[in-house]
Protein backbone atom coordinates (compact mmCIF):
# COMPACT_ATOMS: atom_id res chain seq x y z
CA UNK A 1 0.00 0.00 0.00
CA UNK A 2 2.84 2.41 0.88
CA UNK A 3 4.49 1.66 -2.44
CA UNK A 4 1.27 2.54 -4.30
CA UNK A 5 0.97 5.83 -2.39
CA UNK A 6 4.59 6.73 -3.20
CA UNK A 7 3.98 6.02 -6.89
CA UNK A 8 0.89 8.24 -6.84
CA UNK A 9 2.83 11.02 -5.06
CA UNK A 10 5.61 10.77 -7.67
CA UNK A 11 3.11 10.94 -10.51
CA UNK A 12 1.43 13.99 -8.95
CA UNK A 13 4.81 15.70 -8.54
CA UNK A 14 5.66 14.92 -12.17
CA UNK A 15 2.33 16.30 -13.42
CA UNK A 16 2.75 19.45 -11.29
CA UNK A 17 6.18 20.01 -12.85
CA UNK A 18 4.75 19.50 -16.34
CA UNK A 19 1.91 21.91 -15.58
CA UNK A 20 4.38 24.64 -14.63
CA UNK A 21 6.05 24.31 -18.04
CA UNK A 22 2.83 24.99 -19.97
CA UNK A 23 3.05 28.25 -21.91
CA UNK A 24 0.22 30.05 -23.61
CA UNK A 25 -0.87 33.38 -24.93
CA UNK A 26 -3.25 35.85 -23.39
CA UNK A 27 -6.78 35.43 -24.64
CA UNK A 28 -8.28 38.54 -26.19
CA UNK A 29 -11.86 39.04 -25.02
CA UNK A 30 -14.31 40.89 -27.24
CA UNK A 31 -17.68 42.08 -26.06
CA UNK A 32 -20.25 44.68 -26.92
CA UNK A 33 -19.62 48.29 -25.93
CA UNK A 34 -21.65 51.30 -27.04
CA UNK A 35 -23.30 49.41 -29.87
CA UNK A 36 -20.40 47.46 -31.35
CA UNK A 37 -17.94 44.70 -30.40
CA UNK A 38 -14.44 45.64 -29.38
CA UNK A 39 -11.51 44.08 -27.49
CA UNK A 40 -11.73 44.82 -23.77
CA UNK A 41 -8.03 45.67 -23.68
CA UNK A 42 -8.80 48.71 -25.86
CA UNK A 43 -11.53 50.09 -23.58
CA UNK A 44 -11.10 53.20 -21.46
CA UNK A 45 -10.91 52.87 -17.66
CA UNK A 46 -14.56 53.80 -17.12
CA UNK A 47 -15.84 51.14 -19.51
CA UNK A 48 -13.47 48.53 -18.04
CA UNK A 49 -14.91 49.26 -14.57
CA UNK A 50 -18.43 49.02 -15.99
CA UNK A 51 -17.51 45.64 -17.50
CA UNK A 52 -16.45 44.27 -14.10
CA UNK A 53 -19.95 45.02 -12.80
CA UNK A 54 -21.76 43.16 -15.59
CA UNK A 55 -23.65 40.03 -14.71
CA UNK A 56 -23.90 37.18 -17.17
CA UNK A 57 -26.47 34.42 -17.12
CA UNK A 58 -26.81 31.25 -19.12
CA UNK A 59 -29.90 29.16 -19.54
CA UNK A 60 -27.93 25.95 -18.87
CA UNK A 61 -26.93 27.11 -15.39
CA UNK A 62 -30.43 28.33 -14.65
CA UNK A 63 -32.09 25.11 -15.69
CA UNK A 64 -29.59 22.83 -13.94
CA UNK A 65 -29.40 24.65 -10.61
CA UNK A 66 -32.72 26.42 -10.34
CA UNK A 67 -30.92 29.31 -8.66
CA UNK A 68 -28.15 31.42 -10.07
CA UNK A 69 -27.52 34.47 -7.92
CA UNK A 70 -28.91 35.46 -4.56
CA UNK A 71 -30.61 38.81 -4.09
CA UNK A 72 -29.89 39.95 -0.54
CA UNK A 73 -32.72 42.47 -0.19
CA UNK A 74 -36.41 41.94 -0.69
CA UNK A 75 -38.35 44.12 -3.10
CA UNK A 76 -40.21 47.13 -1.76
CA UNK A 77 -41.98 48.93 -4.56
CA UNK A 78 -44.62 51.35 -3.40
CA UNK A 79 -46.28 53.22 -6.26
CA UNK A 80 -43.42 53.44 -8.74
CA UNK A 81 -44.83 51.44 -11.56
CA UNK A 82 -47.09 51.75 -14.51
CA UNK A 83 -49.67 48.95 -14.68
CA UNK A 84 -48.80 45.77 -12.81
CA UNK A 85 -48.75 42.57 -14.83
CA UNK A 86 -50.97 39.94 -13.24
CA UNK A 87 -50.32 36.64 -14.94
CA UNK A 88 -51.29 33.33 -13.35
CA UNK A 89 -48.34 31.90 -11.45
CA UNK A 90 -48.02 28.13 -11.59
CA UNK A 91 -44.40 27.83 -12.67
CA UNK A 92 -41.95 25.89 -10.54
CA UNK A 93 -38.97 27.83 -11.91
CA UNK A 94 -40.13 31.42 -11.63
CA UNK A 95 -41.93 33.05 -8.76
CA UNK A 96 -42.02 36.60 -10.10
CA UNK A 97 -40.39 39.07 -12.43
CA UNK A 98 -39.61 42.76 -12.70
CA UNK A 99 -39.79 44.60 -15.99
CA UNK A 100 -37.79 47.83 -16.00
CA UNK A 101 -38.95 50.31 -18.62
CA UNK A 102 -38.92 53.99 -19.37
CA UNK A 103 -41.34 56.34 -21.01
CA UNK A 104 -38.69 57.27 -23.59
CA UNK A 105 -37.34 53.76 -24.29
CA UNK A 106 -37.88 52.81 -27.93
CA UNK A 107 -37.11 49.12 -27.28
CA UNK A 108 -39.44 48.74 -24.29
CA UNK A 109 -42.67 48.64 -26.32
CA UNK A 110 -42.16 45.29 -28.06
CA UNK A 111 -41.07 43.53 -24.86
CA UNK A 112 -43.91 45.09 -22.85
CA UNK A 113 -46.43 44.01 -25.50
CA UNK A 114 -45.04 40.47 -25.42
CA UNK A 115 -45.40 40.37 -21.63
CA UNK A 116 -48.91 41.83 -21.70
CA UNK A 117 -49.98 39.12 -24.17
CA UNK A 118 -49.76 36.68 -21.26
CA UNK A 119 -46.67 34.86 -22.52
CA UNK A 120 -45.25 34.44 -19.01
CA UNK A 121 -46.77 32.35 -16.21
CA UNK A 122 -45.56 34.44 -13.27
CA UNK A 123 -46.55 37.52 -11.34
CA UNK A 124 -44.66 40.59 -12.44
CA UNK A 125 -44.41 44.28 -12.13
CA UNK A 126 -43.42 47.07 -14.48
CA UNK A 127 -40.94 49.43 -12.79
CA UNK A 128 -40.90 52.82 -14.47
CA UNK A 129 -37.36 54.18 -14.19
CA UNK A 130 -38.65 57.63 -15.12
CA UNK A 131 -39.65 58.02 -11.46
CA UNK A 132 -37.35 58.53 -8.46
CA UNK A 133 -38.53 55.34 -6.79
CA UNK A 134 -38.12 53.44 -10.06
CA UNK A 135 -34.51 54.64 -10.30
CA UNK A 136 -33.85 53.49 -6.72
CA UNK A 137 -35.23 50.04 -7.46
CA UNK A 138 -33.18 49.88 -10.67
CA UNK A 139 -30.03 50.70 -8.65
CA UNK A 140 -30.92 48.02 -6.12
CA UNK A 141 -30.93 45.41 -8.90
CA UNK A 142 -28.00 46.92 -10.88
CA UNK A 143 -30.19 47.75 -13.85
CA UNK A 144 -28.40 50.29 -16.02
CA UNK A 145 -30.54 50.29 -19.16
CA UNK A 146 -34.05 49.62 -20.36
CA UNK A 147 -35.72 47.40 -21.22
CA UNK A 148 -34.55 44.97 -18.55
CA UNK A 149 -36.45 41.92 -17.39
CA UNK A 150 -35.38 40.02 -14.27
CA UNK A 151 -36.90 36.70 -13.20
CA UNK A 152 -36.82 35.53 -9.57
CA UNK A 153 -37.53 32.16 -8.03
CA UNK A 154 -39.93 31.68 -5.11
CA UNK A 155 -37.18 32.67 -2.64
CA UNK A 156 -36.55 35.98 -4.48
CA UNK A 157 -33.24 34.75 -5.93
CA UNK A 158 -32.46 36.11 -9.38
CA UNK A 159 -32.47 33.31 -11.95
CA UNK A 160 -32.45 35.10 -15.30
CA UNK A 161 -31.94 38.61 -16.68
CA UNK A 162 -32.33 39.89 -20.21
CA UNK A 163 -32.89 43.04 -22.21
CA UNK A 164 -33.49 41.21 -25.46
CA UNK A 165 -36.85 39.87 -26.64
CA UNK A 166 -35.25 36.94 -28.52
CA UNK A 167 -33.31 35.88 -25.40
CA UNK A 168 -36.55 36.10 -23.42
CA UNK A 169 -38.33 33.84 -25.92
CA UNK A 170 -35.45 31.33 -25.79
CA UNK A 171 -35.57 31.32 -21.99
CA UNK A 172 -39.33 30.78 -22.02
CA UNK A 173 -39.02 27.88 -24.47
CA UNK A 174 -36.40 26.21 -22.25
CA UNK A 175 -38.35 26.61 -19.03
CA UNK A 176 -41.84 25.99 -17.74
CA UNK A 177 -42.49 29.74 -17.50
CA UNK A 178 -44.04 30.05 -20.94
CA UNK A 179 -47.82 30.26 -20.92
CA UNK A 180 -49.47 27.47 -22.84
CA UNK A 181 -52.16 28.33 -25.33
Amino acid sequence: MQKLLKEIDLEIAFLEAEKSKVKGTTTEVYTRIVGYHRAISNWNLGKKEEYTQRKTFTIDKIMSSGKYRSINNTLTTGDCSKPEFSIASDSEDVGSFLFFSSLYCRNCGPMKSFIEEGSIKANGENVDVSTELGVEIARKYSVSSTPALIFFDGDNNEIFRTSNLDELKTFLQASSVAATA
